[in-house]
C-alpha cells in the first residue's frame, strides 16, 4: 500500500520540523492494523455502512485498532440518523399534540456525531483531498531503476 503523508508541507516548516513530521508519518503505519471484522452491535444500516467504509476507504488509510471504536461510533450514528428519519417519515415534524417531533433533535445530533467521527477518520472531502495530495508520487527513482537491472 502506498503510504500517505499526513499534514506534509514544506511551506513553513524548518528542516527539523519536516523530519519530525516525516518520522511521525511513518509511525502511523507501525500500529496494529484495524480489524475489518465488524462488532456484533452493528445491525442493518450500521453494518452496511461498516462494510461500505471498510471496502472503499480503509485501504488508503493508516487506520489502526485505535480507530476501531471511532468507526463503530460513526456507523452507529448513521443508523441513528436513518432511524430518526423513519420516525419523521411516519409521524412528521410536528406531532399530534402540536409539539416538535424529538426525532428532529436526535437526527441532528446523529449528523453532528457522524461529521465529527468522519473528520477524525479523514473521511470528509477535505480529509480525502489531503490524503490524495499527500500520497507519494509514482515517479521512478533513477537509482532504484539502475539497482533493479
Amino acid at each position: 500500500m502506498a503510504r500517505m503523508k499526513i499534514g506534509d508541507s514544506d511551506s513553513h516548516y524548518t528542516k527539523e520540523e519536516r523530519e519530525q513530521r516525516q518520522n511521525a508519518n511513518e509511525k502511523l503505519f507501525d500500529y496494529q492494523e484495524m480489524s475489518e471484522k465488524p462488532p456484533a452491535i452493528l445491525k442493518r444500516e450500521a453494518l452496511k455502512e461498516w462494510k461500505r467504509i471498510v471496502a472503499t476507504v480503509k485501504q488508503d488509510m493508516p487506520w489502526s485498532e485505535n480507530d476501531y471504536q471511532i468507526l463503530v461510533a460513526y456507523c452507529l450514528a448513521v443508523k441513528t440518523m436513518y432511524d430518526a428519519q423513519q420516525d419523521l417519515n411516519k409521524r412528521g415534524l410536528i406531532l399530534d399534540d402540536g409539539k416538535s417531533n424529538p426525532a428532529v433533535r436526535v437526527q441532528s445530533q446523529a449528523i453532528k456525531d457522524m461529521r465529527s467521527c468522519a473528520q477524525s477518520l479523514a473521511m470528509t472531502l477535505d480529509g480525502r483531498l489531503k490524503v490524495e495530495l499527500n500520497k507519494p508520487s509514482k515517479e521512478l527513482d533513477p537509482f532504484e531503476v539502475v539497482m533493479n537491472e
